[in-house]
């Protein structure tokens, strides 16, 4: 059972067999009255298997191990058990009504002095959080049984949900067990809580207004440590009710906690013992198992050793199927040990030294036995992660099953999390087996924009790429400018937000296209500094926790987690990512989709390389690849320099728009090679009637010989044609390029489409783009005139007369040289220059030349006699 544990019996003990315990008595006094020194020398010990890997060490045996003692021992009477209690707390607000996500921890009276000393009194090391009835439970282990011995217990108030005050130093309500109560159901203790006093300073539950969110920035911050609360009132730009018939259909329990756990019972008279996983479906609170339980996952089990599991155990006890309270419980046959006793001396004389056993109950063969669980199906609208990332520096994949501890006896009950699942190294898990939301579809809309969650990474692995971080959410921003769209910020790094000022706190919701808040959101970001750990879980659920309703939560992150949220604190050794800080994460994201909100993950940089499986947990299991629409992928791995185009394509995608690239490629004369060519212009037209078409925009190839246009979309399910010009200018026409027709080319979300191509319009026509698609195009243009040129070389004395071949001219004369320049070829040559090795650079009266046309250039110097 996952989340709020309420009182329970612990398990029978087996018995011992009456008949086994008086045989073995008269045994050993028939053996003291032949020989009062002789000994037993086979005492039947049972061989248990060391623990391997990491698993749980073997947990105490119950009474019924008592049959297998040496049997000249005479039977002793189990010392009497304390008798001990649970407590109960139960939270109202001033009207009544149930308040749940109350943190407590449990205090004991210890130093004889009336109210709380947290120098001498103890912890009692028990926590619980109100559910949805606004009740707890603490005092009682992970298999329900109570711990609570008789005394005077506080209860200190941890966590205080939004919307309510939380109380003073020294106002903590006190329960006390007598003597005579031990081992009683107990009344619960009352605690009422106060609302809190809205102030001017206070901001509106209304979020969509912007105006308010601009002129006061700060006082607009989101708490990341608000409670999420059960029933909520769904208004403009506030979170619908998740509670109830609200949440996917596998969420049973009405307040998203589980219920008081109801696994079978084990039986030491039918040799059976329990073992019960429990299954986790959202975060519903900040404590370690606040956790719903999460219903219709199917485990099973399978044979194996150390090394992994081998086969599947086909029998009908071997699997099971999580119910509302997400216990999935294998209820496992033959696990009762064997039961014997000393019969008569087969080997002595004076002294025995080897007597009959004889079995009257032999072993199950499912005794201690340890199996492998793995998981079979998931719940309708969930999906099973396989595997999870884990490790420290290079990160891999693990396969996400888990081995049973080394006891398995009949009439035990054992629990994933305390029993097993809870200690193995790296794959160190919550002992709460994780699934995934489906990841919900965004809303089928054009015009009303999209509300959308921007989560930020700012560990301290940031450091170096801040600036591109900075850049790409900008760019991320910007690209939803014109779309009414509004976009809330949030940070994590240890913990969330990363800090309370202005380099690393939360934002509220604000609308991109009102005023100057464009700038504003810019100049946030661009406040933020980096430092601290990874961890997504706190990261995630301060979005789940918000009362705003977001369409889209869009989280970039560097790494794997290495922290999660363990009630006030954080757990992990931030270093190591284990299947815990995964875990965790994926139930906060799993809060976040249940209210309809569409997850993207962008991990980026060499931290989140390699596998994806935990960027897949926390969003969905469709990677992005390059020309596919971003609004269809889950994830996004990219480098940093890819990162400002992957967020710029995530925010088109997710506003009904279509992206079209534009490659533009040359080959010069002569040549065999096609080069992408910065410095071409195109034009992009929409189609608007039956030969009609309306300018989208226009833009020159960069210097990777693209430009790039976007195309808007009025409904969901429009589509448009698509006219792209390329516009040559003078100097481009003068050099005489063709554009070749047959190698025009474009795609659709990367599968080629037929085009049209008007060679001498120098343009092609693309049919059919819809929302969300993204075109590459590319053009091809052939230099097809062929150039030439002619220089004709004169020298002149200063009499003007011209040297002919042969005259003799004295050594140091000034010569003026011409140069006569002709185009003899097809096409306008440019940046024209004459360089006489003799002589320097001649001075030309134009650098550019049309085809049949001459100029003359001119140079002077002393001539020098050859040697």
């Amino acid at each position: 059972m996952v989340g709020l544990t309420g009182p329970a019996s612990s398990a029978d003990a087996a018995p011992e067999d009456p008949t086994a315990v008086e045989q073995s008595t008269a045994a050993t006094e028939s053996q003291m009255a032949t020989d009062a020194d002789a000994t037993s020398t086979e005492d039947q010990p049972a061989a248990e298997e060391q623990q391997v890997n990491g698993d749980q060490p073997a947990t105490a045996a119950g009474e019924g191990d008592a049959a297998e003692t040496d049997a000249t021992e005479a039977p002793v009477d189990a010392a009497a058990e304390p008798v001990r209690s649970t407590l109960a707390v139960e939270v109202t607000d001033e009207a009544g009504a149930a308040v749940p996500g109350v943190g407590f921890e449990l205090w004991l009276e210890s130093n004889g002095s009336t109210g709380l000393q947290r120098s001498d009194d103890t912890d009692a090391d028990f926590d619980c959080t109100t559910a949805g009835d606004g009740t707890c439970i603490a005092g009682a282990d992970a298999s329900g049984a109570a711990q609570l011995d008789a005394g005077t217990y506080y209860w200190v108030q941890t966590e205080t949900p939004d919307g309510y005050q939380a109380p003073e130093d020294g106002g903590e309500p006190a329960a006390t067990i007598t003597d005579d109560e031990a081992g009683t159901v107990l009344d619960p203790t009352e605690v009422t809580l106060a609302a809190v006093e809205e102030d001017e300073g206070e901001v509106s539950d209304q979020a969509t207004d912007e105006t308010a969110a601009a002129d006061d920035e700060d006082a607009a911050e989101v708490d990341a440590d608000e409670s999420d609360s059960d029933e909520e009132t769904a208004t403009d730009g506030e979170r619908t009710a998740t509670g109830g018939s609200d949440r996917p259909a596998a969420l049973n329990s009405e307040d998203g906690a589980m219920a008081p756990m109801s696994v079978p019972g084990a039986s030491s008279t039918d040799g059976t013992a329990v073992i019960n996983v429990n299954v986790g479906g959202l975060r519903t609170g900040t404590a370690s198992n606040a956790v719903s339980g999460l219903e219709g996952v199917t485990l099973r089990l399978h044979t194996g050793n150390s090394n992994g599991p081998s086969n599947p155990v086909n029998e009908d006890w071997a699997e099971c199927a999580s119910d509302s309270e997400g216990d999935c419980s294998f209820t496992v046959p033959e696990t009762q040990p064997e039961v014997g006793h000393q019969g008569e001396c087969i080997r002595g004389w004076l002294i025995c030294w080897e007597y009959e056993w004889i079995v009257t109950q032999p072993e199950g063969d499912n005794y201690d036995t340890r199996f492998w669980v793995l998981q079979e199906s998931a719940s309708d609208g969930w999906y099973a992660n396989d595997e999870l990332v884990v490790g420290q520096n290079s990160h891999s994949s693990s396969s996400y099953q888990f081995r049973t501890g080394s006891q398995l006896r009949a009439g035990q009950t054992y629990e994933s999390g305390s029993d097993f699942m809870a200690s193995g190294g790296q794959q160190t898990s919550s002992g709460i087996w994780q699934n995934s939301i489906a990841n919900p579809q965004l809303p089928q809309t054009c015009q009303d924009g999209l509300n959308v969650a921007l989560v930020l990474d700012l560990s301290g692995s940031m450091d170096s790429y801040l600036g591109n971080l900075k850049n790409s959410a900008n760019g991320f921003v910007n690209a939803l400018a014109g779309t009414n769209s509004s976009v809330a910020l949030f940070t994590f790094a240890e913990s969330a937000p990363r800090s309370s000022g202005t380099n690393g706190q939360n934002y509220p919701l604000m609308a991109i296209d009102a005023g100057n808040n464009q700038q504003t959101i810019s100049n946030r970001i661009n406040a933020y500094s980096s430092g601290g750990g990874t961890n997504w879980d706190s990261g995630l659920y301060q979005v789940a926790q918000s009362s705003t309703h977001f369409d889209l939560t869009v989280v970039i992150t560097d790494g794997n987690a290495t922290y999660y949220r363990n009630g006030s604190s954080t757990g992990g050794n931030g270093s190591t990512t284990n299947f815990r800080e995964t875990e965790y994460a994926t139930f906060s994201a799993n809060a976040i989709k249940a209210d309809g909100t569409r997850v993207l993950a962008v991990g980026v940089g060499d931290g989140i390389s390699g596998s994806a499986a935990n960027l897949s947990a926390i969003s969905g299991p469709t990677p992005y690849s390059s020309g596919t629409p971003a609004n269809s992928a889950d994830y996004f791995q990219s480098s940093w320099q890819q990162l400002a185009s992957v967020l710029s394509d995530i925010a088109k995608g997710a506003t009904c728009q279509a992206t079209i690239d534009v490659t533009k490629f040359t080959q010069t004369y002569g040549s065999t090679t096609w080069e992408e060519t910065p410095g071409w212009a195109f034009d992009a037209e929409q189609q608007t009637g039956t030969s009609t078409f309306a300018s989208i925009g226009d833009g020159t190839t960069g210097t990777e010989g693209s430009v790039e246009f976007t195309v808007q979309f009025d409904t969901m399910n429009a589509t448009t044609t698509v006219r792209l010009t390329e516009v040559p200018n003078a100097a481009q026409q003068d050099l005489g390029w063709e554009l070749v027709a047959d190698r025009a080319t474009c795609t659709v979300n990367g599968a080629g489409v037929d085009v049209e191509v008007n060679a001498s319009g120098l343009s092609l026509t693309i049919a059919e783009i819809g929302v969300n698609d993204h075109v590459s195009c590319d053009f091809y243009n052939r230099q097809v005139l062929t150039p030439d040129i002619e220089v004709v070389k004169h020298g002149w004395d200063a009499q003007a007369n011209e040297l002919t071949s042969g005259s003799s001219v004295v050594s140091g004369t000034v010569i003026t040289w011409t140069y006569e320049v002709t185009n003899t070829g097809e096409t306008t040559l440019h940046d024209i220059a004459v360089v006489d090795d003799q002589v320097g650079t001649a001075s030309c009266p134009a650098t550019t030349l049309p085809p049949g046309e001459s100029m003359t250039c001119t140079a002077s110097g002393p001539v020098t006699a050859l040697p």
